[in-house]
C-alpha cells in the first residue's frame, strides 16, 4: 500500500513538473514577439512599489500585458497565478518556487539579475532555463511582469 501511494505521488509530481519545463509546444503557446513598444503600466488592480515601478521601466521595450500572458502560460504552474509561489506544481517541488511578490531579490535586485534567473534557470531547483524557448523580447516582457508583482 505504501509503495503504491509513493508511486502515485511520484507520478503526480512528475506530471506536474512538465508544466515547469520549457518545451517547443510551450514556446508556441506564448504570445508573439513584442515590438518595440513603450513600457505599459502594471495590470489593472495590481499595485507596485516605487522601486518595482522604476525597475519595470528599466526593461526596454517591455510590454506588461504580453509578459502577463507569457507568465500565465509558462510560469504560473509553479509560481502561481499571482506569483506567490503557490502554483499547482509547487507542493511537489523542493525547494518550493520563489514567491515573486516578496521577490527573489529581497533587497531589490537588478533587472539583469531577474533576467539571468529566467534565461539560465536556477541549478538544484525546478526553475528551468528559458533561453532558446522564449525570445529576448519575450524574456524582457516576462521579466518586467515578474518585477511588477513585487509589493
Amino acid at each position: 500500500m505504501k509503495r503504491s501511494l509513493s508511486l502515485v505521488l511520484a507520478l503526480a509530481a512528475s506530471i506536474s513538473l512538465v508544466g515547469c519545463q520549457p518545451s517547443e509546444e510551450k514556446a508556441a503557446e506564448t504570445t508573439p514577439l513584442a515590438t518595440e513598444s513603450p513600457v505599459t503600466e502594471a495590470p489593472a488592480g495590481e499595485t507596485t512599489t516605487g522601486a518595482a515601478t522604476s525597475e519595470v521601466a528599466a526593461v526596454p521595450g517591455a510590454d506588461l500585458a504580453a509578459g502577463q500572458q507569457i507568465f500565465a502560460t509558462n510560469c504560473a504552474t509553479c509560481h502561481g497565478p499571482e506569483g506567490m509561489g503557490d502554483g499547482p506544481a509547487a507542493t511537489a517541488l523542493t525547494p518550493r518556487p520563489t514567491n515573486l511578490v516578496e521577490g527573489p531579490f529581497k533587497h531589490g535586485g537588478t533587472v539583469e539579475q531577474w533576467k539571468e534567473v529566467i534565461v539560465n534557470g536556477v541549478a538544484g531547483t525546478g526553475m528551468a532555463p528559458w533561453s532558446g524557448t522564449l525570445s529576448e523580447a519575450q524574456i524582457n516582457d516576462v521579466t518586467a511582469y515578474a518585477i511588477s508583482l513585487k509589493k
